[in-house]
């Protein structure tokens, strides 16, 4: 059964809002991603980013397509924006990518212009249809239709295009590749990889290293992440 209300004191940790300020706040539209690691629109932009005060505010904005979530407008406020989405405003020229900050909540960090249509998928599941075409399913809720052009394995990410809604670039889980952490003891620190198994993976952390469950983890690059993820720096 699905629920359309949401109370604020049982919001997910992540979310890190004022919970005592109202007694409900949005809850997002089933179809994309997880409720730990997704919010409203209306959220991020009235508790996260201040760019509006109320929900009427983000409504406007959203009638008059003055409002983006991934170079798509939205017609309705409730709509999920999860980890490594991005919020556009082209008014004003700004966008801001979804991340995690070290304590394991949702944040919101701005970034350029020409990073604002892309997006890192991990792939989840794959599905095979009719003339040798699959359905590659992401972890995000996103699916896509892959000819087999492009060699690519459960557990492997991929750098996302949306403006012409194409795979730019594969980052296979292995050896040096770079991972970011949204689970566990270590939530969004960036790590390399040093070694995988069939259910786990081994990753360096500074001078350290964890075995770890690979669910845990998402590629996000090869010698570094491909987008901004976190506030200080891209690089690892």
């Amino acid at each position: 059964m699905v629920k359309y209300h949401l109370k604020r004191v049982a919001a997910p940790r992540t979310w890190r809002i004022m919970r005592k300020s109202a007694v409900f706040i949005a809850r997002p539209l089933p179809g994309r991603g997880t409720l730990r690691l997704s919010m409203p629109l209306s959220v991020w932009m009235k508790e996260k980013l201040g760019i509006c005060s109320t929900t009427s505010e983000v409504n406007y904005l959203l009638r008059n397509k003055k409002l983006l979530v991934n170079q798509k407008a939205p017609k309705n406020h409730k709509v999920p924006v999860s980890l490594f989405d991005v919020i556009s405003i082209p008014q004003t020229g700004q966008h801001f990518r979804a991340v995690l900050t070290k304590g394991g909540y949702l944040s919101a960090v701005p970034i350029v212009e020409s990073e604002s249509s892309l997006k890192v998928l991990k792939l989840i599941s794959k599905t095979s249809l009719k003339k040798g075409i699959a359905q590659l399913n992401f972890s995000d809720g996103t699916n896509l239709l892959h000819d087999g052009k492009i060699e690519i394995s459960i557990r492997d990410s991929v750098l996302f295009e949306f403006r012409e809604k194409k795979i730019k670039e594969v980052f296979k889980l292995e050896k040096g590749s770079v991972v970011f952490f949204v689970s566990g003891s270590h939530i969004a620190e960036i790590g390399i990889v040093d070694s995988v198994t069939t259910q786990k993976a081994v990753v360096k952390l500074g001078d350290n290293t964890k075995e770890v469950e690979i669910a845990s983890l998402i590629v996000v690059g090869k010698k570094q992440p491909a987008i901004t993820i976190r506030r200080e720096s891209n690089a690892s």
